[in-house]
């Protein structure tokens, strides 16, 4: 879990309000993968990658286009991701409309499992084979 939280604190840093104008929204186009995008910011330790991995494709996709469709704005309001363990995947996003005073904000909020931490699915799936069933 350590190297996973360093890169939701570097992905903290690339999206907050005095950054995320130097980012090419480019970089989050559909036809990109999020941990090729992770390797290309170097937001994330090996190790960490191998954790988002591990999510399924509709979330890593989810968070790639929330990503996307935010770098598409003008002005971008900025994008706080957090990480909570739990014990299936979840993405839940949520944003703080601009007003006067406030540029607002888009809310990322990642629920997965602890890293290598098998699911129990596939824990029953290795024990059926293992079986011969």
């Amino acid at each position: 879990m350590p190297a996973f939280e360093t890169a939701v604190w570097r992905f903290n840093q690339l999206f907050n309000l005095e950054s995320i104008d130097r980012l090419d929204a480019n970089m989050f186009a559909p036809h990109r993968t999020l941990p090729d995008i992770l390797r290309e910011l170097g937001a994330g330790s090996d190790r960490a990658i191998a954790v988002v991995e591990e999510w399924p494709e509709s979330l890593q996709e989810a968070f790639r286009a929330v990503i996307h469709s935010t770098l598409n704005r003008k002005p971008r309001p900025p994008i706080t991701i957090s990480l909570k363990p739990d014990y299936d995947y979840e993405l839940r996003v949520w944003e703080g409309l601009s007003v006067v005073g406030s540029q607002g904000g888009v809310y990322i909020q990642v629920r997965c499992r602890y890293p290598f931490d098998p699911h129990p699915s596939t824990v029953y799936d290795e024990q059926r084979r293992a079986s011969g069933a």
